[in-house]
């Protein structure tokens, strides 16, 4: 969690001071990309648990998808 905290706090302060650089639409696409990429390091352990817990990985499956892309959904909406 250390290491994730580290790495959140670094784009962050890359994406402050490339704010009002041109590369500022490019940084969005970055920082949304890292940002799915720590929504799944949060949530792909929980889903592992539950699907040790569950065992019915179809549903699984199809929640996890379902919530990816609501999720991307959302991120497209932000652009």
């Amino acid at each position: 969690l250390k290491h994730l905290m580290l790495v959140f706090a670094f784009c962050t302060a890359l994406m402050v001071t490339n704010f009002r650089s041109w590369q500022f639409r490019h940084m969005k696409r970055i920082g949304k990309l890292i940002f799915l990429i720590i929504l799944k390091c949060l949530f792909w352990p929980s889903l592992t648990s539950y699907l040790k817990i569950d065992g019915s990985s179809r549903r699984l499956v199809f929640r996890w998808s379902y919530y990816r892309y609501r999720i991307w959904n959302i991120l497209r909406n932000f652009n």
